[in-house]
């Protein structure tokens, strides 16, 4: 786009209209097989009863024309759910409880790629969803035109997160000069084959004792993980440090958004705490694709050198059932990694999917911890 193009486009909350037309443009890529309807269907389903998107924590944002806003023909579109996370800055120990952005579901059809449309959007959407007192210290670019209309209820985020598929692209969309978009932080994966950690470690760890977690506890772990974690933000070196809560859906929703799949599979089982602790859990959800290695992701693994074979291996027994051949998480903890890679855990750094935030405070972005970087 020319710096004439850039100023004739501004972001828009996307009304009913457009929210449909966003699920159109995106059900070829990422339906996994719904047909139209249905896909936007299952996208409404989200949007109006999960816990972490109903009462507005989902929004849809396009980037459209200003003399036409609620145009069909809006260049490219974007999703944010408003989360909680927790702050804790340096030189303190106070943990302070905040809101900040996971952002989702950015696309630009075919017809409109190449253009520097999606750049645009996203360098303007931190003007609507971070904090004013970060955004009274920039400048907005002259040459975009005028800033955003503000939105009710935003302009409050502390911090933001996405998942790149498109490698640094989201770093180069900032809010102003000599600023940053989004920085890829820690894309690391480690993985265990299924088979090995059932032949290696179920003859000493098979009767430990443990309490399955199923639909119905699985949320229960998070009140003390969450205090937890304030004791690990208020005592840490590595600060300033935040983190997204697990709570609100959060964490749930890995699981709930392919629910239609596993239930075929009648998969019941999301996790499990060592019996007597509260400290050691791990909690997970399922990719169950055809055409791709059928694979258990943790979403959180609490565990110490002495529980990780346990929690491993329970895991694999329940990926076992349901012919899942590896366990994946992210972001292993670094004083488990040369353990893991004993009990046969390959780590690597993942070629998408990659953790970029994108921090709306005063310190650099480079000096500041996301701690908890998980799927």
């Amino acid at each position: 786009m020319s710096k004439s193009d850039i100023a004739s486009f501004s972001l828009f909350l996307a009304t009913q209209a457009q929210i449909i037309e966003s699920y159109r443009r995106t059900q070829l890529s990422w339906s996994r097989g719904m047909g139209e309807d249905e896909y936007i269907q299952h996208n409404q389903h989200i949007s109006n009863t999960f816990e972490c998107a109903r009462d507005g924590k989902l929004v849809v944002w396009v980037l459209a024309p200003r003399d036409d806003p609620e145009t069909l023909d809006f260049k490219c579109s974007c999703e944010t759910f408003r989360r909680s996370g927790l702050v804790a800055g340096k030189g303190s120990d106070i943990v302070e409880e905040v809101t900040c952005y996971g952002i989702a579901s950015v696309f630009t059809p075919p017809q409109h790629r190449g253009r520097g449309y999606a750049r645009h959007m996203m360098s303007l959407l931190h003007w609507v969803i971070a904090s004013d007192e970060y955004l009274q210290s920039l400048r907005f670019p002259e040459h975009w035109g005028e800033p955003p209309i503000r939105v009710p209820s935003f302009n409050n985020a502390r911090f933001s997160a996405l998942y790149s598929d498109v490698g640094s692209f989201y770093e180069k969309c900032s809010p102003a000069e000599n600023e940053s978009g989004w920085i890829i932080r820690d894309p690391k994966k480690t993985i265990w084959n299924v088979q090995i950690l059932l032949d290696r470690l179920g003859h000493t760890t098979e009767d430990i004792p443990s309490e399955w977690l199923n639909l119905d506890n699985v949320n229960t772990v998070w009140e003390g993980d969450i205090a937890r974690i304030r004791e690990e933000f208020a005592s840490s070196p590595q600060k300033p440090v935040f983190s997204f809560l697990p709570t609100g859906g959060v964490e749930n929703f890995q699981r709930m958004r392919l629910e239609s799949i596993w239930r075929k599979e009648s998969v019941r089982e999301w996790g499990f705490v060592l019996a007597g602790s509260e400290l050691d859990f791990t909690t997970w959800a399922v990719e169950l694709r055809e055409s791709k290695p059928r694979i258990l992701i943790l979403t959180r693994l609490r565990a110490g050198e002495s529980s990780l074979p346990t929690l491993l291996y329970k895991s694999a027994v329940t990926a076992g059932k349901h012919d899942i051949s590896q366990i994946e998480v992210w972001n292993l903890n670094e004083n488990l990694e040369s353990q893991a890679e004993s009990l046969g855990g390959v780590t690597s750094v993942r070629g998408n999917h990659l953790p970029a935030f994108k921090w709306y405070g005063k310190e650099k972005a480079e000096s500041v911890t996301w701690a908890h970087n998980e799927k």
